[in-house]
């Protein structure tokens, strides 16, 4: 039996609490548990992997730093810009480092981007439970409500991807990730499926799923294949030269991985930037200031 469309809150919170507990007893009834892990865990270990990322960008960060504090300070002669001041081999020395620095950042950049469509993906994964379970509308939240986000994402992605199929589990790696947290949720719901007969609710949680492992691996692919453009930058003075792998990924991908790259990503990115997109917009004003105070390129 179809649950009724307007129900409260508290009472949408009840029968969620009552699916999770009846799922957990039938998970640990059936004889062949989902394969993957469980998304929260997946999560959580995406979250450490960032941690010890950007310890280690700082850790790299520091020397290099410091490095270009102690060639700076040969420059002493007060109105006179710091690149007139410094030979030739010093002044190279320094750009070099400056643009390491760069590049560390533009790499916390793609750590953070990363970071931040994870948690879209498990908060969108979250609201297509309620979509899909409870028939919970987009129309049935206040205009503050921030799940409207994640519906509006949910609504995207339905139709980028109108048709899906179940696909086997993408293995890049890396035991517990979002790919085997949202594969092992499908499971648990296909599992569902085969004891209890055919219920559209769980068909278009499956499905919704589906679309969700879509975004995911684009996003994984636009992080790992970005981060390996980075790694092979060039410099010619202060312009870099960076190689794009990324776009003839998209010209070959599905329409469905064409239509998530051009619609909704651009859409999270626009309303939901990452930390580091904060930071590096506060680090650019400075830079430009310091620049043009104190320019280190010799005119």
């Amino acid at each position: 039996m179809m649950l009724p469309r307007a129900f409260c809150w508290l009472g949408a919170l009840a029968l969620a609490s009552a699916f999770v507990s009846a799922s957990d007893s039938a998970l640990s009834e059936t004889a062949k548990p989902p394969k993957g892990c469980p998304l929260e865990i997946a999560i959580r270990q995406v979250d450490d992997f960032v941690r010890r990322q950007m310890a280690d960008y700082a850790a790299k960060s520091e020397p290099i730093l410091q490095e270009m504090e102690a060639i700076g300070n040969k420059a002493s002669k007060p109105g006179v810009s710091i690149g007139d001041q410094l030979s030739a081999k010093d002044r190279d020395r320094y750009n070099q480092l400056r643009h390491a620095n760069i590049e560390l950042g533009a790499e916390r950049g793609q750590m953070s981007d990363f970071q931040r469509d994870v948690h879209v993906i498990e908060q969108t994964y979250k609201v297509a439970e309620l979509a899909d379970l409870y028939e919970v509308g987009i129309e049935t939240l206040g205009d503050a409500d921030p799940r409207r986000f994640y519906f509006t994402i949910l609504q995207g992605l339905r139709i980028a991807q109108p048709r899906t199929s179940r696909t086997s589990l993408i293995n890049v790696g890396i035991e517990c990730d979002p790919e085997a947290g949202l594969y092992f949720q499908e499971e648990f719901y296909q599992q569902q499926l085969a004891q209890s007969g055919a219920d559209q609710r769980l068909v278009d949680l499956v499905f919704d799923i589906e679309r969700l492992r879509t975004m995911y691996q684009l996003s994984w692919n636009v992080f790992t294949k970005g981060t390996s453009d980075l790694h092979a930058t060039t410099w010619n003075g202060d312009t870099p030269s960076t190689p794009d792998s990324i776009a003839p990924m998209i010209a070959t991908s599905s329409a469905a991985t064409q239509n998530i790259y051009k619609a909704i990503f651009p859409y999270i990115k626009k309303q939901f930037p990452s930390e580091m997109t904060f930071e590096s917009r506060f680090m650019q004003k400075q830079v430009q200031q310091a620049t043009r105070d104190y320019p280190v390129q010799k005119k």
